[in-house]
């Protein structure tokens, strides 16, 4: 990990933590003299969805208690068969498999490229079956998928694209916004988010019928899968701050590049080429070892001192596990998800909070 020293060097405001949370405080204090948060929807739900509309670029935006159960809404809506099949990468949240499994679908895996975590478009082709309805695209570890493509390529097979953003909120797609690439999107509150309210999520689109149908599987009456007045109000008192948040994480982990190949030489940050555009949760890159080539001596803590890693005993996390070992009773995939199987072992991610100071 670096320390405040380190980080004051990049030039970085240590307080954004600090002014987050004392918002956040602020936000609940007036909630609980209105007395709204016992209320089952209220001004905050509302406002929440036309900021994300706007931030987003969506017409319908929908609040939900998690993103994975946004992400369920949104494949009912799609109205999925018995026999139909979603396609999703082999290299993703377990969370998309398993919505993908309770709405009564039947996941079909697609490896990824050999050097990121983006699909690969060779496996798309060949997992393609007249039986896939829908695609999940995720935008991970700080790297974009080809939205404006993998759209276009499934208007000419007939089927939806969703986007999982919840990695990517703030992140624009070659200068346009989230929700204009694909048909649906959505987003997680998540308790580890950029934007967190410990839990929720959202669905976002510009199609009226995939809106209407979203809203129908969020329940009637008091709406059992979508979040509360309480959380939207935390997430909400974030949103100001989402634009500093992630100008900071693009300009910390930029700097970081360079530090880290000092190292780890082989190290690949396969998010680089986006990093005018993307958004962190977590920066990922892909390492042969955890263990750095060199080791150098510890730099003197002089002013004079160039920035540079205290130490190469950075604590990274782990990257997902990957789908390869599931059941082919589960799931279908052509081949062996090689590529898959590979960038499951050699992810290693840092979060967000180490660029913001925490």
């Amino acid at each position: 990990m670096l320390c405040a020293r380190r980080r004051k060097w990049f030039g970085f405001n240590m307080s954004l933590l600090d002014e987050i949370n004392a918002a956040v405080a602020d936000g609940l204090a007036k909630l609980a003299t209105s007395h709204a948060w016992r209320t089952y929807s209220g001004p905050a739900q509302n406002h929440l969805m036309e900021t994300l509309a706007e931030l987003v670029g969506c017409r319908h935006v929908g609040l939900a208690s998690s993103g994975s159960a946004a992400l369920e809404m949104l494949l009912q809506a799609c109205r999925l068969r018995a026999g139909d099949e979603v396609m999703l990468s082999g290299y993703d949240y377990p969370g998309n498999f398993a919505a993908v499994e309770r709405v009564g679908a039947r996941p079909a895996l697609v490896d990824v490229e050999a050097h990121s975590w983006n699909l690969s478009w060779e496996s798309l082709e060949a997992t393609y079956s007249p039986s896939c309805r829908v695609l999940i695209a995720s935008h991970l570890h700080g790297q974009l998928q080809e939205i404006g493509k993998l759209h276009a390529w499934c208007r000419e097979h007939n089927m939806l694209l969703i986007q999982d953003a919840c990695q990517a909120l703030g992140a624009n797609l070659n200068g346009e916004k989230l929700g204009f690439g694909g048909d649906a999107t959505f987003l997680s509150f998540g308790g580890s988010k950029v934007i967190s309210a410990g839990r929720g999520g959202a669905w976002c689109t510009n199609d009226n019928p995939l809106a209407q149908h979203a809203k129908m599987a969020a329940g009637v009456g008091s709406g059992a899968w979508e979040m509360s007045e309480l959380q939207a109000t935390v997430a909400l008192a974030q949103l100001p701050f989402l634009a500093r948040i992630t100008a900071q994480c693009r300009t910390y982990f930029g700097h970081l590049i360079p530090e880290i190949t000092q190292h780890w030489p082989d190290a690949m940050a396969p998010w680089q080429k986006d990093l005018a555009n993307t958004a962190f949760y977590q920066a990922g890159w892909l390492l042969q070892t955890d263990e750095p080539t060199n080791r150098p001596r510890p730099p003197q803590p002089t002013v004079e001192t160039q920035p540079t890693l205290e130490t190469p005993q950075i604590s990274w996390g782990r990257g997902f596990e990957g789908f390869h070992r599931r059941s082919t009773r589960r799931c279908r995939f052509v081949g062996q998800l090689t590529n898959t199987s590979k960038l499951a072992q050699l992810t290693r991610t840092l979060h967000h909070r180490v660029a913001i100071g925490t």
